[in-house]
């Protein structure tokens, strides 16, 4: 499937979709969903979605509540001079 073809598929669910390009000329996909947030997703990460059956709104805020997990977990540092 072609990036433009997952832009469509987005922008047919309401949302707004723009292809751009990263700094190393990677494909990123800025999306508005109808409700106004914005999201930024990699060509890899609409790909994964779109092969797990959830490319729409539902599951870009899902993939993005994981993300933001991720980066907010705890860094537990453990005493070994004890």
């Amino acid at each position: 499937m072609l990036p433009t073809d997952l832009t469509q598929e987005l922008e047919d669910q309401g949302h707004n979709v723009h292809l751009e390009t990263d700094e190393y000329s990677n494909p990123i996909y800025r999306i508005i969903l109808a409700d106004g947030k914005l999201y930024r997703l990699s060509a890899q990460d609409m790909y994964d979605l779109k092969d797990q059956g959830k490319l729409n709104a539902a599951g870009i805020q899902a993939h993005d509540a994981e993300i933001i997990q991720r980066q907010t977990k705890p860094f537990i540092v453990a005493n070994i001079f004890n």
